[in-house]
C-alpha cells in the first residue's frame, strides 16, 4: 500500500526501510538519513538476522517514513555502551510522540525491569521513572535497531481496527471489526487476522508468555531460528510438539498490524520474571514482526470487556487507559507499552475511576470463622457462605453440592428462631449438629477441588462481580518463588456473594484466592520436577487455633500426575499453624512444560484455592 503523493513534497524513497548486514554500512546510512539529504529509507542493522529482513519486507505495505519532528523524544537508554554510535544517534533523534510527556526507556530485554517489583510499589516506581511506562526493546541489538526504525515510520493510510476475542460472548462493541468466540469456533473469520493490513489489532484470550489461545488457534511466540539448549521452553522446546493443533498456529510476528495489543495473562513479563526462554516470548516475537507498538501484560490480570472499550476509546495511549480501567479488578499497573502510538494521547492524567462501589463489609481477620462466637454468629457466617456457593450461580442448581447446601440452609433457618437460640440445651445440640453437617459439606467440597471444577472457579466468578476494596494493598509473606507478594480484597456487588482476598506475585500472578475467613495456604516443595519423578509437597495452613480444616493438593487438567493423599484434615495448633504432607508423582507420559498445582483449604464452607508453579522437565532416560 502506498500513500497519496503531493507533487510539491520531497520525493519519497522507493522503500520505507533498508536492512544493512554490515555495521559500517548501517552507520553510513544512519548519517545520510538523519542529515535529511535526499530521500533515504529508514536504516535497520539486521546483521545475519534473515527473519528481520523478511519482516522489513512485510512492513513495507504498512508504513511510510514519518516527517522529521521539530522536537526529539525524551529518551533514557539503559546501558548505552552496548550499542554502536549510529544506533544511539537514531535513538536520541527519535521524534516525540504526539501528546506523550513521559520519557521512553530504551534497552535490551534482559536489562529492562517493567512490572518487576512488588505490586504495591509499582505506582510509586512509575511516578519516579524507575519503571518505564513506555519502552523500546529487543532480544538483541538487531531487534532493537528494527524496533527503533519503526518509530521513525507512520501508518500508510491504515484505518481498520480489529478485535478478536475468545472470551467475550456479548454483542460486538462498535468501532472495530469484531471476531467473537462463535466466529473462532466456526473458523470462517479468523483468517482476516492475517490478511490486513490493520492499523490496530487487539487479541483477547487465555495464555501466558509464549502463547495466546483463540479456540483451536494459537498466537505463537516461538522464534524461528536457533534455540538455546539450556533454556526452558514449552513442550515444543523438548520435541513434544505443540500443546494445541499445529495447523492452528499463527506466529505473532506474522500479523500485519501497526499496533498490536495482547490481552492475556503474562503476555510480556520482564526478562527476570519470564517463565520461558526469550526464544518463546510473545513480546519479543512481536517486536521482530511489523508492529511498531505492542501493548502487553506483565503479570496475571482480569482484563475484559471494559478494557477492550478503553482500548477502543483511547488509541493514543491504550496502556494507560486500560490500566485506569482495570483498577477495580487489579489495583496495580498491568499493561505496558513497547513502542509509541501515532495518535495523540487523550487519557486523563487524574486518578483512575475505581468503578462502582461494592457494599460495605467488615474485613474479618485471616482464619476467622465465628466458631468461638455465639451460635447466631456461626449461623450468620455459614449461611452467607452457603448461599454464595450454592445459590449465586457458581454451581448449577441441580449440582449435588448445591442440593446439600440447600438442605443446610433449611436447617440453619430452622435453628435460628429466637426461642431456640436462647435455650442452652438446644443451642448445644444445634451447634453439634451444625458442626457435623458442615464437616460433611467441607469434605464434599474438598473432593471437588482435586481437579478443576465449578467451585474451584469461584475466584473468577466472584471477581467478575466485585470491585477492589479502597485503600492501599498490604504486603504479604513472600511467594514460594522468592518474590515479594501483596494482598488486596474484592468486595462483591450482588448480595449473594462474599468478599475474596487475592494474593499476587509479579512472577506467578495470583497465588491465593480465599473467601474471607478461609485458612491461609502456603506451599513448600520443589519448583522443578522431571517426568517420572516423585517428591514431597507440604501445604502449610494458618487458621484459627483449635480448628481442623481440610487441606489438599489439586491438579491442573493438563498435568498427568498422582497425589497421595488427595486431601486430609489438619489440626491447627495454638499458634494457628498446621501442615499437611503430600506425595506428588509426575507421570512419565505428561508433557514437559510449565504447569501449576492447586493447593487448597476448606473450613466451615470458606474455600482458599492457590497456585504453586511447577516446571516439568524431560526425564534423563
Amino acid at each position: 500500500m502506498t500513500g497519496r503523493h503531493d507533487p510539491g513534497a520531497p520525493r519519497r524513497p522507493d522503500a520505507t526501510f533498508a536492512g544493512h548486514r554490515d555495521a559500517s554500512d548501517y552507520a553510513a546510512a544512519v548519517a545520510r538519513f538523519l542529515s535529511g539529504d535526499g530521500p533515504t529509507p529508514i536504516p535497520v542493522w539486521v546483521g545475519d538476522r534473515t527473519d528481520l529482513t523478511a519482516s522489513i519486507g512485510a512492513a513495507e505495505r504498512l508504513y511510510r517514513i514519518s516527517p522529521h519532528a521539530a522536537t526529539a523524544a525524551d529518551v533514557h537508554i539503559v546501558r548505552p555502551q552496548q550499542f554502536p554510535d549510529a544506533l544511539r544517534d537514531m535513538i536520541h533523534a527519535l521524534p516525540s510522540a504526539p501528546g506523550r510527556r513521559s520519557p521512553t526507556t530504551v534497552g535490551l530485554y534482559q536489562d529492562l525491569r517493567f512490572g518487576d517489583r512488588t505490586a504495591w510499589g509499582r505506582d510509586q516506581a512509575q511516578a519516579s521513572g524507575a519503571e518505564p511506562a513506555v519502552f523500546l526493546t529487543g532480544r538483541d541489538v538487531h531487534s532493537l535497531s528494527w524496533m527503533v526504525a519503526k518509530q521513525w515510520a507512520e501508518p500508510d493510510e491504515l484505518s481498520g481496527e480489529l478485535v478478536v476475542t475468545d472470551l467475550d460472548h456479548r454483542p460486538a462493541l462498535g468501532g472495530a471489526e469484531w471476531v467473537d468466540p462463535d466466529d473462532i469456533a466456526r473458523g470462517d473469520r479468523i483468517q482476516i487476522l492475517r490478511e490486513g493490513p490493520w492499523r490496530r489489532v487487539l487479541l483477547h484470550g487465555n495464555g501466558q508468555d509464549d502463547s495466546l489461545n483463540l479456540g483451536r488457534h494459537t498466537i505463537c511466540g516461538r522464534r524461528q531460528g536457533a534455540y538455546e539448549p539450556n533454556g526452558y521452553g514449552p513442550s515444543c522446546h523438548f520435541g513434544q510438539g505443540c500443546y494445541k493443533p499445529e495447523r492452528g498456529l499463527i506466529p505473532v510476528g506474522s500479523i500485519p498490524a501497526g499496533s498490536l495489543t495482547l490481552l492475556n495473562c503474562f503476555s510480556g513479563p520482564s526478562g527476570r520474571l519470564a517463565t520461558y526462554h526469550d526464544d518463546y516470548q510473545l513480546l519479543l516475537a512481536a517486536v521482530d514482526g511489523p508492529a511498531r507498538s505492542i501493548v502487553v501484560t506483565s503479570t496475571a490480570c482480569d482484563a475484559g470487556r471494559p478494557e477492550i472499550q478503553a482500548w477502543l476509546d483511547h488509541p493514543g495511549d491504550p496502556a494507560t487507559a486500560m490500566n485506569q480501567s482495570v483498577t477495580d479488578a487489579n489495583p496495580y499497573p498491568v499493561f505496558f507499552q513497547c513502542g509509541t502510538e501515532t495518535t495523540p494521547a487523550t487519557v486523563p492524567t487524574g486518578a483512575a475511576n475505581p468503578g462502582p462501589a461494592g457494599p460495605s463489609h467488615k474485613t474479618p481477620a485471616a482464619g476467622e470463622t465465628g466458631q468461638s462466637g455465639s451460635l447466631a454468629e456461626r449461623i450468620r457466617t455459614l449461611s452467607a457462605r452457603s448461599i454464595a456457593i450454592g445459590r449465586s450461580g457458581l454451581v448449577p442448581e441441580n449440582h449435588p453440592i448445591a442440593t446439600e447446601l440447600a438442605d443446610l440452609d433449611r436447617f440453619l433457618s430452622a435453628i435460628s428462631v429466637r426461642d431456640a437460640l436462647r435455650d442452652p440445651d438446644l443451642t448445644r445440640l444445634h451447634r453439634e449438629q451444625c458442626d457435623a453437617k458442615t464437616a460433611a459439606l467441607d469434605a464434599r467440597i474438598a473432593r471437588s477441588l482435586f481437579t478443576e471444577s465449578a467451585i474451584s472457579r469461584f475466584p473468577t466468578f466472584f471477581g467478575d462481580r466485585s470491585t477492589v476494596q479502597p485503600g492501599p494493598m498490604k504486603q504479604a509473606p513472600p511467594c514460594p518463588c522468592g518474590e515479594p507478594a501483596s494482598v488486596f480484597v474484592r468486595l462483591p456487588v450482588p448480595a449473594p456473594l462474599v468478599p475474596v482476598s487475592q494474593t499476587v506475585c509479579d512472577r506467578c500472578g495470583d497465588i491465593e484466592n480465599a473467601m474471607l475467613g478461609a485458612p491461609e495456604v502456603r506451599v513448600r516443595g520443589p519448583r522443578r520436577m522431571r517426568k517420572g519423578e516423585t517428591a514431597e509437597i507440604a501445604v502449610e495452613l494458618t487458621a484459627t487455633p483449635g480448628t481442623v480444616p481440610i487441606a489438599g493438593l489439586g491438579l491442573r487438567a493438563s498435568l498427568r500426575a498422582q497425589v497421595r493423599p488427595t486431601a486430609c484434615r489438619v489440626a491447627i495448633d495454638q499458634q494457628g499453624c498446621g501442615t499437611a504432607h503430600f506425595e506428588l508423582a509426575v507421570s512419565s507420559e505428561t508433557r514437559a512444560q510449565a504447569e501449576y498445582l492447586l493447593p487448597f483449604a476448606v473450613n466451615d464452607l470458606a474455600v482458599n484455592v492457590g497456585r504453586f508453579h511447577l516446571l516439568v522437565e524431560p526425564d534423563t532416560k
